[in-house]
């Protein structure tokens, strides 16, 4: 079979590194595919953006906005595009990589639905999760986006604690519907 001298070359312990490292890229991508299906679950597959960072993760707010990272100001950039890509006025993203994942909407019906103080059945939130936004509630319920400069206002993040955390986003910019 083999001597000691053949298992102690140089080259075997190279080819047993690479196979180690292998062995850890594949254990790595089997992770992230899992996570990001799982992540995808949580949102009840809710189509919506998909890219390598999510914009909430550090690598999604550090690198700019373009095709494959949408960045910390896609709402703004993408703002007459991304809803109705989908057909859907309320959607998920999602990172491959990196994932938080998350809900936005830019519907004042479900805006009002997770707002809602009353609401307790799956939708459960905090005292301090809308505390801040207690004070816009009348004009946030409005409907009317007279109230509204043209720029993206992220109105509210709000936790689902549905067995789950999923952040949940309340966009609204008046010159979408313009």
């Amino acid at each position: 079979m083999f001597n000691r001298v053949q298992l102690a070359a140089p080259g075997h312990r190279a080819l047993q590194i690479q196979r180690n490292l292998t062995t850890l890229a594949h254990i790595y991508v089997v992770r992230k595919v899992l996570s990001f299906r799982e992540n995808a679950r949580k949102v009840s597959y809710l189509p919506g953006l998909r890219s390598l960072f999510s914009p909430a993760s550090p690598l999604g707010v550090v690198l700019p906005t373009y095709f494959g990272n949408p960045g910390i100001k896609w709402q703004w950039h993408w703002r007459k595009e991304a809803y109705a890509k989908h057909g859907l006025q309320t959607m998920s993203v999602l990172g491959y990589l990196s994932s938080q994942p998350a809900v936005y909407t830019i519907s004042m019906d479900v805006a009002k639905q997770v707002l809602a103080l009353s609401l307790k059945s799956q939708l459960e939130k905090t005292e301090d999760s809308t505390s801040f936004i207690r004070f816009w509630e009348s004009y946030t319920y409005s409907g009317h986006f007279t109230m509204v400069s043209s720029e993206n206002i992220l109105k509210s993040l709000v936790t689902l604690a549905a067995g789950h955390k999923v952040a949940f986003f309340i966009v609204v910019h008046g010159s979408y519907w313009q």
